[in-house]
């Protein structure tokens, strides 16, 4: 069973640091503990994101992650995912 620790890493979030209404921090810690809930191992996930301050979310989280910012990655997200299907 794991639990939201077993996807911490020790890179510091830098969103708007000391300002208590970023939800930015609300989902990283909602990420965590959902991935923890599937009893996923980090290394079976992976998230996706675009542009901006919640695209750091893989930085700050122990799976894989996938930046992109148009559609044209959106068919190499699904190519992984499909790879990953058929590998895991």
């Amino acid at each position: 069973m794991f639990k939201p620790s077993d996807f911490v890493v020790s890179q510091k979030p830098t969103w708007c640091p000391g300002n208590p209404t970023c939800g930015n921090f609300h989902i990283l810690a909602t990420v965590r503990t959902v991935l923890a809930e599937l009893d996923l191992a980090p290394h079976q996930a992976i998230i996706s994101s675009g542009i901006g301050c919640g695209s750091k979310l893989p930085d700050y989280t122990k799976i894989n992650g996938f930046m992109g910012r148009s559609e044209e990655h959106t068919s190499e997200l699904q190519s992984q995912f499909r790879i990953s299907y058929a590998v895991f």
